[in-house]
This record gives C-alpha cells, sequence and structure tokens, in this order.
C-alpha cells in the first residue's frame, strides 16, 4: 500500500490528467488526448505486469477520461446555449 505522500501525488496527478484532456479537448486537439494516456501507460508499465493492478489503472484511466469528456459535452452545450 502506498503511503500518503504517494497517494496525495495520485490525486494531483488525475486532477492534472482531467484537466489536461479537457483543455485538449476543448482546443480541438483529440490526438494528443491520447499523448497523455500514453505517457501515463509507459510511466506505469512495470506495474501494469500485475493483473489486479493494470485492472484497476484502466477502470481509473477509463473513469478519469470518461470525466473529462463529459466535462467536455457539458461546457460545449452551455457554451452553445449562449451563443444562440
Amino acid at each position: 500500500m502506498p503511503g500518503p505522500d504517494i497517494a496525495q501525488a495520485g490525486v494531483y496527478i488525475g486532477l492534472l490528467e482531467r484537466f489536461l484532456t479537457l483543455v485538449f479537448l476543448l482546443g480541438g486537439q483529440y490526438s494528443a488526448v491520447g499523448f497523455i494516456f500514453a505517457a501515463k501507460s509507459i510511466a506505469r508499465y512495470r506495474e501494469l505486469e500485475n493483473r489486479d493492478f493494470a485492472e484497476y489503472y484502466l477502470v481509473g484511466t477509463l473513469l478519469s477520461l470518461s470525466l473529462a469528456v463529459v466535462g467536455y459535452l457539458l461546457l460545449q452545450a452551455l457554451g452553445a446555449g449562449m451563443f444562440r
């Protein structure tokens, strides 16, 4: 089990990941989103050999991406409504 400093770093990494994903989506840089997740996978490459961790990682990554996409869609809807 990671220590509190490591766990706290994970929270900040997740927030930064969602923020950057949202910024890239809003900027129309859809392919850049792939680079975020590729870099994340490279950083965790050795840990992904553990099946339990790999499943945990995949669920977390997909949830993070889903939250960023929902935020993007909400902002798009709000923005579209504001300029009618």
